[in-house]
């Protein structure tokens, strides 16, 4: 059953409609385990893997990340193949690390779960002397993995970005507030992560990248972009 934050509790939220395909697959963590473990030896069927991999530049000549349904990029400087779903009071995440013959699987049942985040921070501790050796020093515990090319950096004047933002499209409320000095991001009991600056109106958290409006304009709204979904909405809360 799917839930979704209702006030201080939550509620079922889940669909009545006869689907199949997307949204009407059951699946378990077991059984996609072994998914992704055939798609990293590609014995799926053999040379599939080059095909699904491959990406095709847009018209205009832009790269292009996104491949029959998949994500093509590096977290920390691994390269990655990903998909993350949506539906209802639910919320997937599917990273796999092929170079490394790894996968990480999260599914949740709370709509204001982050499973993206949960990916990363599991990324982080299994493949914590991976990611120190292609980086080195400190540069290790700096998270990455979004479309930003940009050095994370501590958040210049943390203070303008404090504040409750809502997603009327996913029902979820963002908290940015500053602990012990460090600007976090939080939402429900799925995400809680420092924030870094890549930009003057650009933060990172996680996957999760932060656009806000001009920085000489009050920062009351920015867009999320995680993965392949781009340009969540979120306004200001205001009291």
């Amino acid at each position: 059953t799917g839930y979704a934050p209702a006030g201080d509790s939550y509620r079922v939220s889940v669909t009545t409609l006869e689907m199949v395909g997307d949204g009407g697959v059951f699946t378990s963590v077991e059984d996609l385990a072994l998914w992704v473990d055939a798609l990293n030896k590609d014995r799926v069927a053999l040379g599939l893997n080059a095909v699904l991999e491959s990406t095709v530049p847009l018209t205009d000549g832009t790269a292009n990340s996104y491949s029959f349904g998949q994500g093509i990029g590096e977290y920390r400087g691994v390269r990655t193949v990903s998909h993350g779903g949506s539906f209802v009071g639910y919320r997937t995440q599917i990273t796999r690390f092929p170079s490394e013959d790894m996968a990480i699987v999260v599914l949740c049942n709370r709509a204001d779960a982050s499973p993206g985040t949960l990916a990363s921070q599991v990324a982080d501790v299994v493949l914590a002397e991976l990611l120190e050796s292609r980086l080195g020093g400190d540069e290790g515990s700096r998270p990455s993995g979004s479309a930003s090319t940009s050095r994370p950096m501590v958040v210049e004047e943390p203070e303008s970005f404090v504040g409750s933002y809502y997603s009327p499209e996913l029902d979820v409320e963002y908290q940015l507030s500053i602990v012990d000095g460090v600007l976090r991001l939080r939402a429900g009991q799925g995400i809680d992560a420092e924030v870094y600056q890549v930009g003057e109106d650009r933060l990172l958290s996680g996957r999760l990248e932060l656009r806000f409006g001009n920085a000489s304009e009050e920062r009351d709204e920015f867009y999320v972009d995680a993965g392949r979904v781009r340009n969540l909405f979120f306004d200001r809360v205001r009291n």
